[in-house]
């Protein structure tokens, strides 16, 4: 890929609501969450960071429909929702930080 950002990635076989996100990302801290909403980074050099969560909304936004059989053909959702924190980290030591996220976050 040629630029940073997200790019989505959507279904052309008749599975309308299949989508994939895909990020890139000029460093490599990204991670995503296991099974408890848990993530952590290794190696990371002392200093203050802003720490980001995304999470895809679930709020369809729009769709698209084949002009033969006027069948749904693509989704579209509502933008993902962020959440950022500001995290200070030290070699040698555990930071911990906690973002939430609830359905309040998630409008249509």
């Amino acid at each position: 890929m040629d630029r940073v950002g997200r790019t989505t990635f959507t279904s052309a076989s008749g599975q309308y609501w299949a989508v994939a996100d895909l990020f890139v990302s000029e460093h490599h801290y990204i991670a995503h969450v296991d099974e408890s909403g848990r993530f952590r980074f290794e190696h990371v050099p002392d200093g203050e960071y802003e720490l980001v969560a995304w999470h895809p909304n679930w709020h369809v936004a729009g769709h698209e429909l084949d002009p033969e059989t006027g069948v749904v053909a693509r989704q579209s959702y509502a933008p993902p929702v962020e959440s950022r924190a500001v995290v200070r980290v030290t070699a040698g030591s555990t930071t911990n930080t906690k973002i939430a996220f609830s359905t309040a976050n998630f409008q249509p």
